[in-house]
């Protein structure tokens, strides 16, 4: 089953709550809307928050910057809060473990955003032991990182040419670091041009700089959907397989790869159309890209359409079936005829 993004729901109380997030929603506030396999759940992105109030039976208050609303967690599947400086109620986090929900809290100049996760049940198919052996074996490890890697690649050749030597070096390079260090030795060439071609001044990706800043934002927005899947499908998000530290989601940034274009297109529209980046680029790129995700495109892989966010389980969905043996090749799936 995959996600599909979609408008508000009629007829049920999602389509309540809907009514009243939406009657004092802020404009630069952040909303996805999914349809998960268990029922019609809201993904939920809050910026910055004021405080989070108990009400009446199983609904709770978020004061944020803009409004406030009300909403029964029984409802929620992923909640990001942005920016927020309230503090959370035990009772709150009691009730979100409940729910099976993962917290995100990201800010401006985080690295690395705080996530909280819920406790999941047992595994029958036991794919997280898969997932490590499979982590464990270079070889494999190795063709993982530059199956993700070569997607990352195409998408860039609208940007720069990549001659196909390094296609050629990628695919006769079995070992990550090597790996990781023609994708630095790429990367760099693609972020000077992609810089250039929207007229923006020459800054590294790692300085302080609203454009970097942007493009953090909406990474930790995808990143939360594919870490949603990630452990709804019991697998360990600290273990991937071309990042290689496990002090961070490194699963989800490597499954993240093949759509990161995604990201920057929306940033570059964004920064086309705001007149103070420092205070509007980070907003009206988020906009963009829940644009973007809700888009319908063809999957050629699958030969079906979908919507771009139904990728981003089919990836998750894609590397369980590689790991099970139920596929013999981990094929990304992405858009293109």
């Amino acid at each position: 089953h995959t996600p599909t993004l979609v408008k508000p729901f009629s007829g049920t109380y999602v389509q309540r709550m809907a009514t009243e997030i939406t009657s004092t929603n802020h404009p630069k506030s952040i909303w996805t809307w999914n349809r998960t396999k268990r029922g019609r759940k809201v993904t939920l992105y809050v910026p910055y928050l004021k405080a989070i109030e108990k009400q009446p039976g199983d609904r709770w208050l978020f004061r944020f910057n803009g409004g406030e609303f009300a909403v029964n967690l029984k409802d929620v599947e992923t909640i990001l809060l942005y920016g927020a400086t309230a503090s959370l109620p035990c009772e709150f986090l009691d009730q979100a473990r409940k729910h099976t929900i993962p917290i995100i809290i990201h800010r401006r100049n985080m690295a690395i955003p705080s996530i909280f996760l819920p406790g999941f049940g047992c595994d029958q198919d036991d794919i997280l032991t898969k997932q490590i052996l499979f982590r464990e074996d270079e070889k494999k490890r190795a063709y993982m990182a530059r199956t993700l890697l070569r997607e990352r690649f195409r998408s860039m050749e609208r940007t720069i040419p990549i001659p196909a030597r390094t296609y050629r070096e990628l695919a006769q390079t079995r070992n990550t670091t090597a790996i990781r260090l023609i994708e630095a030795r790429t990367t760099k060439r693609y972020w000077k041009e992609w810089r250039k071609q929207i007229g923006a001044s020459d800054v590294g990706r790692r300085e302080d700089d609203p454009l970097n800043e942007a493009l953090d934002a909406c990474s930790v927005f995808a990143s939360s959907i594919v870490l949603r899947w990630c452990l709804y499908h019991r697998l360990s998000i600290s273990h991937g397989y071309l990042h290689e530290r496990t002090s961070y989601p490194a699963l989800v940034y490597d499954l993240i790869e093949p759509y990161r274009i995604w990201i920057e297109d929306a940033v570059a529209a964004a920064f086309s159309e705001v007149a103070e980046p420092e205070k509007d680029l980070i907003p009206a790129s988020i906009e963009a890209l829940k644009k973007s995700l809700e888009a319908q495109i063809y999957c050629h892989v699958t030969r079906q359409y979908c919507t771009r966010a139904a990728l981003l389980h089919g990836v998750v969905l894609a590397l369980r079936a590689y790991l099970r043996g139920d596929m013999k090749r981990f094929v990304v799936p992405v858009e293109g005829e």
